[in-house]
């Protein structure tokens, strides 16, 4: 089972290698620990699951915004690592008692997307993973027609809760957030 999964993962990162969008082909690699804007986070340091991932995941509590900061060149198993992450942290957080849990994707900072068109569709044609308002920050220096593809599987799937933006500021904003006090989450 661990070889069958092995080898998936391979042929995955075989693909996005062959299928490298945004206008590159990058080498797909996991860093050990991501630099997020200069600084690394102690609490990333010492938690295995923000070592392996390409994403920073943070949760505002008083807002109930969950947050994903990605950096680098966001390939097709970080997306599925993601899922994983979203879906452990949601069922300790979400509680029926208490507001939806929103969502925050910023990819402002990554620098390609190795995912081959098919899958971002494929992704964007199931159930969301948070049911709440959910905003994605846009890369500021790669465009993409994955992000685009995304979207049109999410509405064609009658999701119209994604909403796309071009800062940061603009999506604290439409959340509502002022001085948002993120927590990373592990």
């Amino acid at each position: 089972m661990v070889n069958a999964r092995a080898s998936k993962r391979q042929r995955d990162r075989a693909n996005d290698r062959q299928m490298g969008h945004c206008g590159r082909s990058w080498p797909i690699g996991r860093a050990a620990e991501v630099d997020r804007g200069g600084a690394k986070t102690k609490a990333a340091k010492g938690n295995p699951v923000a070592q392996l991932m390409k994403f920073l995941l943070t949760f505002e509590r008083r807002h109930r915004v969950l947050k994903a900061k990605a950096a680098g060149v966001i390939a097709t198993q970080d997306l599925l690592d993601l899922d994983i992450a979203l879906i452990a942290f949601l069922a300790r957080e979400e509680t029926a008692d208490k507001p939806s849990i929103r969502g925050l994707y910023d990819f402002s900072e990554i620098a390609a997307m190795a995912v081959p068109q098919t899958k971002a569709a494929e992704r964007g044609s199931r159930s969301s993973i948070v049911r709440g308002q959910r905003v994605l920050v846009q890369s500021r220096t790669t465009a993409c027609t994955l992000v685009e593809a995304f979207v049109q599987s999410q509405r064609l799937a009658g999701d119209n809760h994604l909403t796309v933006v071009d800062s940061i500021d603009e999506a604290h904003a439409l959340l509502g957030l002022h001085g948002p006090l993120f927590e990373v989450i592990g």
